[in-house]
């Protein structure tokens, strides 16, 4: 409530401050000061501030054509490029391979692994999860 009432009071008072004059002044020390009122005891120039130019019919034109070809440009790069039929041979393998992958996963929660040394051991459940979490991402990216 205080919030909206600070806004609207400064939404109020807001005209009068744009429109007020800005007076430059130097104090003893030699530094400038711009204020909304002049000093009593110094000269002050008026400083009339510089508006913003809109730009003209042409420019405005010119600038809008640069963001539209920018943007036609960004686009055409990320349209997606056709893919070969040997790549699609190989994402549909590689498609196949991770639903057999998930399938084995999700069946078999105590599955028994060999590692790399022959040994036998059984698969964690995290480590199961994470491989399930891997073999969806595959079949995300090669199945569609």
């Amino acid at each position: 409530m205080r919030i909206t009432i600070l806004l609207t009071s400064l939404l109020i008072l807001a005209p009068p401050i744009v429109g007020a004059d800005i007076y430059k002044w130097v104090d003893d020390q030699g530094i400038t000061h711009f204020t909304q009122q002049p000093p009593m005891s110094q000269p002050a120039e008026t400083v009339k501030p510089r508006g913003i130019k809109p730009p003209d019919d042409a420019e405005a034109k010119k600038q809008r054509e640069s963001y539209w070809d920018a943007f036609k440009k960004d686009k055409s790069q990320t349209e997606p490029k056709p893919i070969s039929a040997e790549n699609q041979a190989i994402r549909q393998e590689n498609c196949k391979r991770a639903k057999e992958n998930l399938q084995k996963l999700a069946d078999n929660p105590g599955r028994r692994m060999r590692d790399n040394d022959g040994n036998v051991y059984m698969m964690p459940e995290e480590q199961r999860q994470q491989r399930m979490e891997e073999a969806r991402k595959q079949i995300k990216e090669n199945c569609n």
